[in-house]
């Protein structure tokens, strides 16, 4: 499936400032002035949350990942740094229809796990699926397509 990317309008970008700011410890790529800050793809979004290797290895487990020996688990226990990031797009949907979709990713030291999808028919609704995921409460999906699926 391939997705046709928008670019995000003034009031896009004013809602995902408002979200950046109702997350602890977190930054995106648009500032409180809800401009979007220089970036290689314009369309794509960005969240990052700073979390305790705890936090991080409570997600890890909801997500679904392996906690196997032969897994990254016992690197990230053992990491430093632990963010939560979020990339998030607006998309097309239809001829008139636009939805947001973003996958999550588990940071930790200098590797990235990604460990599902997000989506929602408005920027509102993929707020809260990764608010409830991050509540241990809402599921992630396995690609951006069974995501927007379920929009």
């Amino acid at each position: 499936m391939m997705l046709k990317t928008l670019y995000p309008d003034a009031s896009d970008l004013r809602l995902v400032e408002l979200a950046i700011r109702s997350f602890p410890n977190a930054g995106g790529n648009v500032n409180r002035a809800g401009r979007l800050s220089e970036s290689v793809d314009p369309n794509r979004l960005w969240l990052m949350i700073s979390v305790s290797a705890t936090t991080m290895a409570t997600l890890w487990v909801h997500a679904g990942v392996s906690t196997a020996p032969e897994s990254s688990y016992a690197a990230m226990l053992n990491g430093i740094d632990h963010t939560v990031n979020l990339s998030f797009f607006k998309v097309k949907k239809s001829w008139f229809r636009s939805a947001w979709v973003g996958y999550v990713s588990l940071l930790f030291d200098r590797s990235t796990l990604t460990v599902g999808f997000i989506a929602g028919g408005d920027q509102l609704a993929m707020w809260r699926q990764f608010r409830a995921f991050l509540e241990l409460d809402g599921k992630l999906y396995d690609s951006a397509a069974s995501a927007l699926a379920a929009v």
